[in-house]
């Protein structure tokens, strides 16, 4: 869901009473509009995936930087 927001909050007790229990909240969304995650080519690529490209590319500069010019010229 994209733009979602809380639209109604219920409320909560607030009591000694329930000492070791988990409070729970019922809340109501909105939303603007959804997309289906399985289907939909737009979406950005994952967090996962996008840290390992941004590693692979210093790495690459690095490499590349330390390959004397003669060598770079052959290779491009």
């Amino acid at each position: 869901m994209l733009e979602c927001y809380p639209v109604a909050i219920d409320e909560q007790q607030l009591d000694y009473g329930n000492t070791n229990a988990v409070a729970t909240i019922a809340v109501t969304w909105n939303y603007r509009y959804w997309k289906n995650l399985e289907y939909d080519d737009d979406l950005p690529a994952p967090v996962t995936e996008r840290i390992g490209d941004v590693f692979i590319n210093t790495v690459e500069r690095q490499i590349r930087s330390r390959i004397p010019k003669v060598l770079r010229k052959l290779s491009d």
